[in-house]
């Protein structure tokens, strides 16, 4: 978070959350933040649920903090009722995100929330990224309490005299979460003589870091590894190359072209990336399928071509603030905020994020698919240049730039989404508010 900035905090009224708020409650004047809320009514637990919202509503009326209550429908197809009821509220978040023009999200996970999700990974065979459990940012998701355990969290409550709200629900052992901080956690540090939620922690973020520096050298390889292949009609992998690289840094290539190619904002499951690279040092021939995507090992390379029939989708009105799902399975997110002098010099934290001079663009916004013959001038270019120049240059897959959201005003593209925004709407000192869009690929 920086100073200056819409905050939107995720609030159920229990005590790690209440913190929160208290805590940006402190900062908001010298930090200048403004911030509002969001609660989540799943009812659930009836009027335990109801008293939740009740408290929620009188703390955010004491302390002027604009607030939405929302609900929405649980759907059974997830795994657990747990499950279902957070990709409810990861849904309800980022909407409230746009209606509210917020730039961030908090939410109020701590140290114990991340060591607890670092055992429950390994217990599934966790590699690298699920050892490091949850992470300081995740796209427009911060969350500011993740080197507090929960004891400091209590803490902090007893100091300030905070009221907050139980959820008895934590008390229920069937789920594995509550299992495992309530009867295996004590155990283990009853036998060990010490806490343990510090040291996993810090194994978390140890995790993070060795997966960062695997996945950057595997994205460097990968950059200068694809080719086109002029038989096949699409980009493919030398299989020899991609064999004598170490295995973690070989399979995390496998997953990032996989990832790349398919649009998706996630990589794929261990379990296939295993098989791709057991059939690339087996010399086998083999045909996979994931995120409707076909991937073949054969003929020493690994290709990675569209399922027949991939959809294009034609041009829509992308209003702002607004989302738009497209029908390839990416969202595409449009907000306005104010320019402020401290957050000016900042930029998008990926390139699947975009800021625009509202005043220098042309609404309204439409998006559509790249067409033969398309030209913009990229961002700091001395002129404009064919689209299929700049996808050969950014090293954009062949069979996925017919894929490749573009967003255009009433004078032409202003964002290719994931490569390059248009010099003529860049934000300069002189922007007085921006335009954000930011696209999430899906999966």
């Amino acid at each position: 978070m920086l100073p200056g900035e819409h905050v939107l905090l995720a609030l159920s009224g229990g005590p790690d959350s209440t913190t929160l708020a208290h805590v940006l409650l402190r900062l908001r004047t010298d930090w200048e933040l403004t911030l509002s809320a969001i609660h989540v009514n799943h009812g659930l637990r009836g009027s335990e649920s109801d008293g939740d919202e009740a408290f929620v509503r009188t703390f955010c009326e004491t302390h002027a903090i604009p607030l939405t209550v929302r609900s929405g429908p649980i759907e059974s197809k997830q795994p657990s009722l747990q499950a279902a009821a957070r990709a409810v509220r990861q849904t309800l978040f980022r909407e409230e995100l746009e209606a509210r023009g917020a730039r961030v999200i908090a939410t109020a996970h701590t140290m114990t929330d991340r060591a607890e999700t670092v055992l429950l990974n390994l217990t599934r065979g966790a590699g690298l990224r699920g050892i490091a459990g949850i992470m300081y940012r995740r796209n427009r998701f911060v969350r500011p309490l993740l080197d507090v355990d929960r004891e400091a969290v209590l803490g902090y409550i007893e100091k300030h005299d905070l009221a907050f709200r139980e959820d008895s629900s934590n008390e229920n052992t069937d789920y594995r979460r509550n299992k495992l901080r309530l009867s295996i956690v004590p155990e283990m540090e009853r036998a060990l003589g010490r806490s343990i939620t510090a040291p996993l922690a810090r194994s978390a973020g140890i995790a993070a870091e060795a997966q960062d520096f695997i996945a950057h050298v595997a994205a460097q390889w990968l950059t200068d590894s694809i080719r086109p292949d002029e038989k096949r009609q699409t980009d493919v992998i030398d299989a020899a190359p991609l064999r004598r690289l170490p295995p973690a840094v070989g399979k995390e290539a496998l997953g990032e072209a996989a990832r790349q190619w398919s649009g998706s904002l996630y990589s794929p499951s261990r379990e296939f990336v295993e098989s791709v690279w057991d059939a690339l040092t087996s010399e086998e021939s083999k045909r996979f399928q994931w995120n409707d995507c076909d991937f073949v090992v054969e003929g020493g390379v690994f290709a990675i071509c569209p399922a027949s029939g991939a959809p294009a989708p034609g041009s829509r009105e992308l209003a702002v603030p607004g989302r738009l799902a497209l029908d390839s399975g990416a969202v595409l997110e449009a907000s306005r905020h104010e320019a402020r002098p401290g957050n000016l010099s900042e930029r998008p934290h990926s390139l699947d994020e975009a800021w625009m001079d509202a005043d220098l663009v042309k609404e309204p916004l439409h998006v559509r698919v790249w067409r033969e013959g398309d030209r913009f001038r990229p961002l700091g270019a001395p002129g404009k240049r064919k689209l299929q120049d700049l996808f050969v240059d950014r090293k954009v897959p062949r069979t996925f730039r017919g894929r490749v959201p573009l967003v255009e005003d009433a004078e032409g593209i202003v964002w290719v989404a994931g490569v390059e925004i248009a010099d003529r709407v860049r934000v300069t000192e002189r922007t007085r508010a921006i335009i954000e869009v930011a696209i999430h690929w899906g999966g």
